[in-house]
This record gives C-alpha cells, sequence and structure tokens, in this order.
C-alpha cells in the first residue's frame, strides 16, 4: 500500500493528515492517525453503494462516486468514521429508495476494524463497511440498478462503459 497516497482509487486525492482521531474524553488530545493503523481491505470483492437518486446514472458513470468534502477530516470516533470526506460501501446489496451501485475499488479502509484497532468501539451500523476517502473513482464503477430493484433481477442492470474491468487473478 502507497501511504503517501492512502486511496489508491479516489475519485479526490486524500491525504494521510485528513486521518485524525479527536479527543472523545476529558484531557485526551486530538491526534492524527497514521496510515499504518488502519486495516485496509486487500480482497477485491464487488462492494455496493445506495446513491439517492440525484445524480443521473451518466453523471454517476463520468464523475464517479464523490464525497460532499473530499479535502475534510476523516474522523475515527466511537461507532463509527464521521467525515463528509469518504464514500460508504457495503459488500451485500440492499436495494431501496436509491441507486445501488456496484463498484470494485481498490482499497477502502475496513472501519469496524479499524475502529477496535484503534481501541475504539464500533457500531453495529458499521460492521463489514468500506470507507474510500476522497470517493471512488469512475473507472471502479461496474455499473448500476435503478432504485428498489434487486441484482437478482435479471435485465435492469445499467453498465458503465468506462469500467476498468480487471483481469482475472
Amino acid at each position: 500500500m502507497d501511504h503517501a497516497r492512502p486511496f489508491p482509487g479516489a475519485a479526490t486525492r486524500v491525504g494521510p493528515e485528513q486521518l485524525r482521531r479527536p479527543s472523545s474524553a476529558a484531557g485526551e488530545s486530538s491526534r492524527q492517525v497514521a496510515p499504518e493503523e488502519i486495516v485496509w481491505r486487500t480482497g477485491r470483492e464487488p462492494l455496493w453503494v445506495g446513491v439517492r437518486p440525484g445524480q443521473s446514472p451518466e453523471d454517476i458513470f463520468r464523475n464517479g462516486l464523490r464525497p460532499a468534502d473530499p479535502h475534510g477530516p476523516i474522523d475515527f470516533v466511537p461507532g463509527g468514521i464521521d467525515s463528509d470526506a469518504v464514500v460508504r460501501a457495503r459488500p451485500h446489496a440492499a436495494p431501496g429508495d436509491y441507486y445501488l451501485v456496484k463498484v470494485d475499488p481498490p482499497g477502502g479502509i475496513h472501519e469496524a476494524e479499524t475502529l477496535r484497532a484503534l481501541g475504539l468501539p464500533a457500531g453495529p451500523a458499521v460492521e463489514g463497511r468500506v470507507v474510500f476517502g476522497g470517493g471512488i473513482d469512475r473507472r471502479h464503477i461496474a455499473g448500476l440498478y435503478p432504485p428498489g430493484v434487486h441484482p437478482s433481477e435479471a435485465g435492469m442492470f445499467f453498465r458503465n462503459h468506462r469500467w476498468y474491468e480487471r483481469p482475472p487473478d
């Protein structure tokens, strides 16, 4: 893992200086979190991101999945990562009133495992979640399903023609 660029598949560059653990108790000071302290995702299994229908599929495919504030801090706090500089993904598809986007980016932070490694509790909502600082570049978006459609429904998948399909291992 290149620690100078901890998020290789990011839509926006994220620097290690953005990784921090704010003080959570009286007398405890804030500190930087070193990239070596993070439990990085090493596999490349597909993940899923829910995107509200404010963006069109064409916009998602053209620009990738960008966080609200890509240059903001990534704070590791009890219960989860508190940040507008990340995009959150899950290993299982859960259709709803949003586009269900299939992604295949390298790296990412295993949220629950990293919190535990930092001595912080991980809430149940973060179990299995992978977080991508700076978002997910368009080359790592395989495609998407429209709102309310489950991946088991054939014929409803919109493929991203800009996707870089990596060769089999």
